[in-house]
């Protein structure tokens, strides 16, 4: 788990968290690859590997939108000022 203490940490503890859930979907679905080239079939451990990658691409893709649309991690400073006029 990540701790978030200090205020100028967590923008880097959020996208660690983001990275994290972005590595273990890839993680999942190579070895759902790995799982179809080894068994020569896709059957109940294949599937079960997709169903937890799918979920941790939902996972990455949740804190993703997080971090840039709640947290403004990533947007350029002149991106969050108001629009002029």
């Amino acid at each position: 788990l990540i701790r978030i203490s200090p205020q100028s940490e967590w923008p880097r503890a959020a996208i660690a968290l983001h990275q994290y859930w972005g590595w273990a979907t890839a993680v999942l679905y190579s070895l759902a690859v790995a799982l179809v080239a080894s068994l020569r079939r896709v059957g109940w451990p294949v599937l079960t590997v997709l169903a937890l990658a799918a979920v941790a691409a939902v996972g990455a893709g949740y804190l993703g939108g997080e971090n840039v649309y709640r947290h403004g991690i990533g947007v350029a400073p002149e991106a969050l000022r108001p629009a002029p006029g």
